[in-house]
């Protein structure tokens, strides 16, 4: 009678084949239906998931130990994965967005509206004549609010806190470029009430004031940034 590992007879009621060994599961040995063999491997990925289990028995057949389980083990190297931060559609991603709109809207529609006499011109955000006047145009903000609705977009997939800060830093630069542009646009409409109330515009009526689409780029902007402030210090 040849005795195995772990083991005090020959267990002959057992077919051939691998069976754990009775200290470690991971290693198993061969059993050739008349007595234990050289032979050993290691089996990879099981593990014991018992913080305490009862002492292996001295004798019996190979199979099961008592208070043993085999569970699938952790790979090799890994840790326990971090959650990833979870996306969601809050009030401050949801306003902007709407921020986002208003701003892309606002740079395509009149900025200033020049009339003379009975003739009424309105001069579009984006107008060449805007970057004439002021030194910069409807463009900037245009830029800002698609760079804004793609980092809300991200938000809404991933949640990353990157993309706040980069959404945060975008919409500071939209609302100042917009609150700038409006100041802008004001100086030189007053300017040109002046200059116009002893000349020939006494004698004609003008009425220049500022576009409904410059405001509309100053409520995106400013809104954006209020948005953003409270998206970023919410989480």
């Amino acid at each position: 009678m040849m005795e195995g590992p772990g083991s005090s007879r020959t267990p002959t009621d057992k077919d051939p084949g691998w069976y754990p060994d009775r200290i470690n599961p991971n290693l198993q040995k061969y059993w050739d239906g008349e007595a234990w063999t050289a032979s050993r491997r290691w089996v990879a990925g099981q593990w014991l998931d018992a913080a305490a289990a009862p002492a292996a028995p001295t004798s019996g057949p190979p199979g099961p130990i008592p208070g043993y389980s085999l569970a699938p083990a952790p790979a090799y190297g890994s840790t326990t994965p971090r959650a990833a931060p979870r996306a969601s559609v809050t009030a401050g991603v949801a306003g902007l967005m709407f921020c986002s709109l208003l701003l892309i809207l606002g740079s395509f529609t009149p900025w200033l509206t020049i009339g003379f006499g009975n003739t009424t011109t309105s001069v579009a955000g984006t107008d060449s004549s805007i970057s004439d006047l002021i030194g910069v145009n409807g463009w900037i903000t245009f830029s800002a609010g698609i760079v804004l609705f793609i980092l809300v977009c991200m938000l809404v997939i991933s949640a990353e806190p990157l993309f706040r800060s980069v959404a945060l830093v975008v919409a500071l630069a939209a609302a100042g470029f917009a609150v700038y542009d409006l100041v802008r646009i004001i100086q030189k409409i007053s300017q040109a009430a002046s200059s116009s109330s002893s000349g020939l515009g006494a004698a004609f009526r003008t009425d220049n004031h500022v576009g409904w689409g410059l405001i509309v780029a100053v409520v995106g902007g400013v809104g954006a940034l209020v948005c953003a402030v409270g998206e970023r210090n919410g989480r």
